[in-house]
């Protein structure tokens, strides 16, 4: 049996996606956790894991950070991302953090065990994204960095964080990234990085 724990913090699909796994004769799900917090504090108390489906989106503690803290000590266990958002900005993401497959919320149950079973004995498996265009980026590798957490949703704060900065470098560098692509807010950046193929 492939142990199995859900963080999400969506309670119902939580239950049902327990339900659906349980049922398929080769997942056990071990536990049920709807923060990541609670999940990193329980996580040495459960028994040996082989998988983890998570969301991104959840309260404390984005489902990406959770994948990077992980990875700090386990290269091992095989981590998904099942998660509403089929945009190409959050599969790169989840590839960076270090996810080893990248699902939408939306897949059939039959469909879904083949997937988890397919990540289980090794593959990665991600949505096919859309070759970026050609046009050169004006940004540097730390602004472009920046662009892709911006685009996850996370305030300077949060960035500043994940990239070991201060918060005044953080909101120095979006300063020089908004005056880079000659926009005036998140939503343009966004917009215009995508576009362009800078993120």
């Amino acid at each position: 049996m492939i142990s199995t724990v859900l963080v999400d913090d969506h309670i119902i699909f939580c239950d049902g996606l327990e339900r659906l796994l349980n049922e398929s004769g080769n997942f056990e799900v071990a536990g049920k956790f709807h923060t990541s917090i609670d999940f990193l504090n329980a996580k040495e108390e459960l028994p040996k894991l082989h998988l983890l489906i998570l969301d991104i989106e959840m309260p404390e503690l984005d489902g990406l950070e959770l994948i990077r803290r992980i990875r700090v000590k386990d290269s091992e266990l095989r981590i998904v991302i099942l998660s509403m958002h089929d945009e190409s900005i959050y599969v790169r993401e989840a590839q960076k953090s270090g996810a080893d497959g990248y699902l939408v919320k939306s897949i059939d149950s039959n469909a879904l065990i083949q997937n988890l079973t397919r990540i289980i004995n090794g593959e990665n498996v991600f949505p096919d994204l859309p070759k970026k265009s050609k046009i050169s980026s004006p940004l540097s590798e730390q602004e472009t960095r920046i662009v892709n957490l911006i685009a996850t949703g996370i305030n300077s704060k949060e960035i500043a964080i994940h990239l070991n900065l201060s918060p005044l470098t953080v909101q120095a560098h979006r300063r020089n990234i908004l005056r880079k692509l000659n926009v005036n807010n998140t939503a343009e950046l966004i917009r215009i990085s995508v576009s362009k193929g800078f993120i």
